[in-house]
């Protein structure tokens, strides 16, 4: 599978669909479109869909604050992200659980688009940490 990345704006979020990561290069630049498509939308509601199925070593996950510090994504930003592939979803959580710790982003990882956007759309004051 080729990588792939689909970004379409809704009235209270972004929704993004990425297939494939390939490599590290696509990775950042792909979040760098993202980032630049809620500044374009002002929208900082991110609603991700992963189908990926390259399963990423530990290695290559450490390399993710350095990444995403560069591309710009901030705890501005409200991500909602859906790994599909139980395969690989241990390491997104543990890429989720990295950026968390360090204060990199405010998102949350599930299993499913629908809950996942349920949890996107609920009011600052609603959420339960």
């Amino acid at each position: 599978m080729r990588y792939k990345l689909d970004i379409t704006p809704h009235e209270f979020y972004i929704h993004i669909k990425v297939s494939d990561s390939g490599t590290f290069t696509n990775t950042m630049d792909g979040w760098k479109e993202i980032i630049d498509a809620c500044h374009k939308y002002n929208c900082y509601n991110v609603l991700g869909e992963q189908h990926i199925s390259t399963i990423l070593s530990t290695l290559d996950a450490l390399t993710f604050p350095e990444m995403i510090k560069q591309a710009g994504l901030t705890s501005k930003f409200r991500i909602a992200w859906v790994d599909t592939n139980p395969r690989t979803r241990e390491t997104t959580t543990f890429i989720r659980n990295l950026l968390t710790s360090r204060s990199m982003i405010n998102g949350r990882l599930f299993k499913n688009v629908e809950d996942a956007k349920q949890w996107l759309l609920l009011p600052f004051s609603q959420i339960k940490i």
